[in-house]
Parts: structure tokens; C-alpha cells; sequence
């Protein structure tokens, strides 16, 4: 949670949601982030096709993405999946969960390149058939992929 927590404050942009603070619980630690009344991308959609609103949920996804990846050095999501795009009330899109993210070249930060696991449906082929280590943009930009068709498949 710590290291989670450490990435989660470097990322500030209109499409990553902030990290307000932490509370701890009988239910251990959690983050405390702004109240997005959409809820999650998957929820929002499913209030019925419209093409303007699933295209700007998805630009605001490769925004916050390529605000990630133009870091330096670059920070990877690592876990990009429907549950983890909220929407605020205006149709803004937002990315959370960095759980699993991963800074490349970590250096002095003292962060690690390495990747627990990520959700099965939206990993790379290639994951599955080689032994990787580490968060790699192109593996972040397939689950982007995975996502386009699920938001603007009926």
C-alpha cells in the first residue's frame, strides 16, 4: 500500500483520480479519493449506446494513460480494466488503482519494475507465453484495446 500510495501522489492530471488521503479501519488501511456518481466506466455504459460519450471516456483514457507513460521516467498502470476508469458527474473519465503499477527504471526512487499479476481478460498475449518481468507500455496500450471494444461493443 505504501508504494501504491508513494505512485499514486506523483500522478496529478484532469484524468487520474486524486488521491485524497488514507484512513485506517477495522477493516485495515484504505484511500480516500473523490466520489465519481458514474461510478465505473462498465456501469456508465450500460446506461445504453451513445458514441459521443463512449469517445470521450476513451480519449480521456489514452489522456490519462500518455500522461503516465510521458513520465521520466515512465509509470506504468499495470492494471488497466473497466472497474478501474471511474467517471465523474460530467462524463470525465479518471484512472485509479495503482496497485499494481510500476515506474520503469525506478533509479533513485527506489521503486521496483515488476508486475504481481494483472486481471487475465485484459493482459498481452505474450504474458501468457513468456516469463516477463516488468510493466511495458505496449502492454498497457492492449489493455486500453481490450477496453475500447468492451465500451463500444453492445
Amino acid at each position: 500500500l505504501k508504494r501504491e500510495v508513494r505512485l499514486w501522489k506523483l500522478s496529478n492530471h484532469v484524468n487520474i483520480v486524486p488521491l485524497l488521503g488514507l484512513v485506517s479501519g477495522k477493516l485495515g488501511p484504505g484511500l480516500v479519493t473523490p466520489w465519481y456518481t458514474h461510478g465505473n466506466v462498465l456501469q456508465y455504459i450500460r446506461r445504453g449506446p451513445n458514441v459521443r460519450r463512449e469517445a470521450l471516456v476513451m480519449r480521456n483514457v489514452a489522456s490519462g494513460l500518455r500522461y503516465l507513460h510521458k513520465q521520466d521516467p515512465p509509470i506504468i498502470h499495470g492494471d488497466l480494466k473497466g472497474a478501474n476508469i471511474l467517471v465523474a458527474m460530467d462524463g470525465r473519465a479518471a484512472l485509479c488503482d495503482f496497485g499494481l503499477s510500476v515506474i520503469l527504471d525506478s533509479g533513485p526512487t527506489g521503486f521496483t519494475s515488476f508486475v504481481l499479476g494483472t486481471t487475465l481478460r485484459f493482459k498481452a498475449p505474450e504474458e501468457f507465453v513468456e516469463d516477463l518481468e516488468g510493466g511495458s507500455i505496449p502492454r498497457d496500450v492492449y489493455s486500453y484495446a481490450c477496453i475500447y471494444a468492451q465500451v463500444c461493443t453492445p
